[in-house]
């Protein structure tokens, strides 16, 4: 019973049934993929995985972990508080890593094409502040092969690209016309179903496409945070110094959170040699 109250509980949030959600876009098509993570990157002994939605709008489109949804929609809601009590406590007591409750690879939400020519990102690593940042939404510069293989039953095409510091493998569905894919891949003649960078670090593959999804495109709203407008670098750059155990007094972002009056619980790591690589390796200085 707790597993189906739990379904009907995400569904209706989905459909935005709170009022801080904002309906951006009716969906034409949802895309999961299994996403699998090196935590350590340089002693390549930690691989998480995650199931990331990829859920495309007419005009836009949107890209975040279930895992994160599924954990700030339950605490987002008093009738869903209680159930993630119990499931926090679960983790908690559990040895098994995949029962872990919330967050694995990622807390962002991502939104292509919103507003018009942009994206938005946002992004939740400090708490009680929803930073988000635009960036303009253009295509990676691809390089198409003649190399091809099938996934899901879809023929698909090779496409390598260079993009802040990685170099990207892609595969594309020649028969599904939507220039998309997961993160923020975009720009094919055709739905990207796999993506990797040269090392291994990321690796995401389709593992199941809709073309009749329920939910429309949201705008989520979890919590009544206040929120900042930031810059990609400057966000990605703070985030590398928190997690290198630096005091707020050194970062840059907290202390401008700090002075618009900003509610933040920050709470200073321990020093400590940062193992993992981000997504983006441009982000050395601010």
């Amino acid at each position: 019973m707790k597993q189906i109250s739990i379904l009907c509980f995400l569904f209706l949030f989905g459909l935005g049934a709170f009022s801080q959600n904002e309906k951006l876009d009716e969906s034409v098509l949802e895309c999961h993929y299994k996403l699998v993570m090196q935590k350590d990157t340089v002693r390549k002994s930690d691989l998480v995985e995650d199931d990331m939605v990829l859920r495309v709008g007419r005009t836009t489109s949107q890209f975040f972990s279930r895992y994160t949804f599924y954990h700030d929609s339950l605490w987002a809601d008093p009738e869903g508080i209680k159930i993630a009590q119990d499931l926090s406590l679960e983790a908690l007591m559990s040895p098994d890593p995949s029962r872990v409750f919330g967050a694995r690879t990622t807390k962002d939400y991502l939104y292509k094409n919103y507003p018009e020519g942009k994206m938005t990102i946002y992004a939740k690593d400090f708490i009680h502040v929803n930073f988000f940042y635009e960036e303009n939404y253009i295509p990676q510069e691809w390089i198409v092969r003649d190399s091809t293989k099938q996934i899901l039953g879809y023929d698909c095409k090779k496409a390598e690209c260079e993009f802040r510091g990685r170099h990207w493998i892609t595969w594309f569905a020649v028969d599904i016309p939507i220039k998309n894919g997961p993160w923020k891949l975009n720009g094919l003649p055709g739905l990207i179903l796999e993506a990797y960078d040269s090392k291994m670090d990321y690796h995401y593959t389709a593992t199941r496409i809709d073309e009749k999804p329920v939910s429309p495109v949201i705008l989520y709203k979890f919590e009544d945070n206040q929120e900042m407008k930031t810059e990609r670098k400057i966000y990605n750059y703070t985030l590398q110094k928190f997690m290198t155990g630096a005091p707020a007094e050194e970062l840059e972002l907290i202390q401008e959170a700090l002075k618009k009056g900003i509610p933040l619980k920050y709470v200073q790591r321990s020093p400590r040699r940062l193992l993992y690589d981000f997504l983006e390796r441009d982000h050395l200085t601010p």
